[in-house]
């Protein structure tokens, strides 16, 4: 939700507020919370930060399509950020404080990334009064083009492999499960075979992968699946190497940097490529490569190796 919108919802749930109501002691008090909040997560360390958030209440974390609820997860959900990116320190521009009553305020600023990413976005910060402290209910980050999951480069040219074979057969994209895991209809789960990409249970990276593989094959896309050797894997989702406009999509989720290559004998039919790909996107620190994202790559964290 853009800023403005959570404005107009949050004035929704506490009435309409004339401008008079705004106090300058309510403002200083919350530009001192806001500033607070930027110096922890400077520090790095996740328990400091989640103590702000509200006690009486249950404080919720939205942002990358999660939701995260209570103050035990906010801690948890720091502590994977801080181990991902390390020390975060954001550069916000000025920060807007609106009241919402004379125990609630909306405080938001645009922010870009000094350490911890790259490029910016908008973070909003909903906070209430508990006794004589202010404490963060809710806040949501959106990143903008160019932030820790969308960095802009320009697009490399296409250097995959030709146009899979006519006897391919073809599906409609229902769903989009991960960074690469889809669902087609009539043919269900699809597992991308030659690549591996961030977990969703390792935000932010895992849902910037699954936003990056939706952008290249919409919902309602007609794509061609190509087989290997192995039908399905041992889930039972269907492996396949996925066409889109005669492109390989395994490889662009790759090329770009939200994939990583993943070798699994004997599906290697595109391995070499694939491998290649990785290799271009490193050296160019493409997508999740300039952000940390494969601090811990995808099978080492299934593995709770890191």
């Amino acid at each position: 939700m853009k800023p403005a919108g959570l404005v107009v919802f949050l004035a929704a749930l506490h009435g309409a507020l004339p401008p008079q109501l705004q106090s300058q002691d309510l403002d200083r008090g919350i530009r001192r919370e806001v500033a607070s909040y930027l110096k922890l997560l400077e520090r790095g360390k996740p328990e400091p930060v989640a103590a702000l958030y509200a006690r009486t209440a249950t404080p919720a974390s939205l942002g990358d399509g999660q939701a995260t609820q209570g103050r035990q997860a906010i801690t948890e959900l720091y502590r994977q950020f801080f181990e991902a990116a390390g020390k975060a320190r954001l550069a916000p521009d000025s920060v807007y404080v609106i009241p919402l009553g004379e125990t609630s305020a909306l405080a938001w600023f645009r922010f870009r990334w000094v350490r911890g990413g790259a490029g910016g976005g908008v973070v909003s910060l909903v906070y209430v009064r508990e006794g004589p402290r202010w404490a963060i209910l809710h806040d949501h980050m959106s990143l903008t083009a160019g932030a820790t999951d969308e960095v802009e480069l320009a697009r490399p040219p296409y250097e995959g492999p030709p146009r899979p074979p006519r006897t391919s057969e073809t599906c409609l994209v229902s769903k989009i499960s991960d960074g690469d895991t889809i669902e087609c209809q009539t043919v269900g789960k699809v597992r991308l075979i030659g690549i591996d990409a961030p977990e969703s249970d390792q935000p932010p990276h895992g849902a910037a992968a699954t936003r990056s593989l939706e952008r290249l094959i919409p919902i309602g896309s007609r794509i061609a699946l190509e087989r290997d050797v192995n039908p399905r894997d041992q889930y039972g989702r269907v492996l396949a190497y996925l066409w889109y406009e005669s492109q390989l999509v395994n490889w662009w989720m790759v090329r770009e940097g939200w994939a990583v290559a993943y070798r699994f004998e004997p599906d290697v039919r595109w391995a070499d490529l694939l491998s290649k790909a990785e290799t271009a996107a490193r050296g160019e620190t493409r997508g999740l490569w300039a952000v940390g994202g494969f601090t811990c790559m995808p099978f080492d964290h299934r593995k709770n190796r890191c």
